[in-house]
């Protein structure tokens, strides 16, 4: 109702101020305000049961955020949130399924959530969709075609924060597309991950790897896609410098044997739980001047490539090795 027809509506001539016009607008927001909470008398509840949804996702209890999330759908069926935080609780379980069918119900009411899209990328790269992958990446800033070929590219070096839940460790590995990486270095033999193994991880960084002054993002393991055909061995080289360390790990690149020295990392085990955006001081440990005794970790897929190896380096620097040992 406009201010001139609830003048005219009291039978008088008084002309509106701009006073009058905001007390009117205020009386018709109010007014469509309480109708619109009559109309719509659940909307309140699934906020309510999103909230406890989200409380019991927070504390664990996955199966009850489930059934809430999913009561809220029902109560708010056009709602994007409960869809997201649905697909949200799959991707960390590496359901990738059921992960994908909220995350496309989800993009239906919101297209341009990112994290949405980011969740489609991941789910479809599990599930070797590529062509919803690449489609799902392009819409994050990539340029890739979308054709369905695996993306199988080389994007560098990342760093990763592999097994998460049970014994952390911060590795290198080489980047094949956003979400996927091979690992280049030698993990911890109870890590339960090896030498390139293919690791699908979360886009989004965990924290940042330094290394010198320069600093790299860490990003977490989702889940091991691919395990390699390569064991992880340990080998101790007997009263050597850095040269000699360095001459074992060219030979073992020319040999395409895996290759980390153990006694200068620090890469082991991390505790599970972080601060926020923590820093990963890796390999920064500096390297001892003069002879000594050093651990290193080697990688094939069996022994025997790596005795013709270290024979060799025997050879070449006149040291000596023991305890060649497969540990995983």
């Amino acid at each position: 109702m406009l201010c001139a027809d609830i003048i005219a509506a009291g039978g008088g001539n008084y002309v509106c101020t701009n006073v009058d016009l905001a007390i009117v607008s205020n009386f018709v927001y109010q007014v469509l305000r309480s109708m619109n909470m009559r109309m719509h008398p659940l909307d309140l509840t699934a906020e309510q049961l999103f909230r406890e949804a989200q409380a019991f996702d927070r504390k664990g209890d996955v199966y009850t955020a489930v059934k809430l999330y999913k009561k809220v759908i029902r109560l708010a069926p056009d709602w994007v949130e409960p869809y997201l935080h649905l697909s949200i609780l799959y991707k960390d379980r590496a359901d990738w399924k059921t992960c994908l069918h909220y995350t496309r119900k989800s993009l239906q009411f919101d297209p341009e959530a990112r994290e949405a899209w980011t969740n489609m990328g991941l789910a479809s790269t599990a599930l070797k969709k590529w062509k919803a992958a690449r489609q799902a990446w392009n819409h994050l800033g990539y340029e890739f075609k979308e054709t369905d070929q695996s993306t199988d590219f080389d994007l560098g070096t990342v760093t990763l924060y592999l097994n998460p839940q049970a014994l952390p460790e911060i590795v290198w590995a080489r980047q094949l597309d956003p979400a996927r990486a091979v690992v280049l270095s030698i993990p911890q033999p109870g890590s339960g991950r090896r030498y390139r193994d293919t690791i699908l991880f979360d886009p989004e960084s965990v924290g940042t790897q330094v290394v010198g002054a320069k600093k790299w993002a860490a990003y977490k393991e989702l889940q091991v896609l691919r395990s390699s055909p390569y064991k992880t061995f340990s080998v101790e080289l007997l009263e050597v410098t850095d040269a000699q360390v360095d001459a074992l790990a060219k030979l073992c690149n020319e040999d395409g044997i895996g290759f980390d020295n153990w006694s200068a990392a620090t890469h082991l085990f991390l505790p599970p739980a972080f601060r926020e955006s923590p820093e990963f001081h890796l390999h920064s440990f500096p390297r001892e001047a003069g002879i000594r005794s050093v651990v290193v970790g080697m990688a094939a897929k069996s022994q025997r490539p790596l005795q013709r190896v270290l024979k060799n380096w025997e050879i070449i620097t006149l040291c000596q090795y023991q305890h060649l040992r497969l540990v995983y």
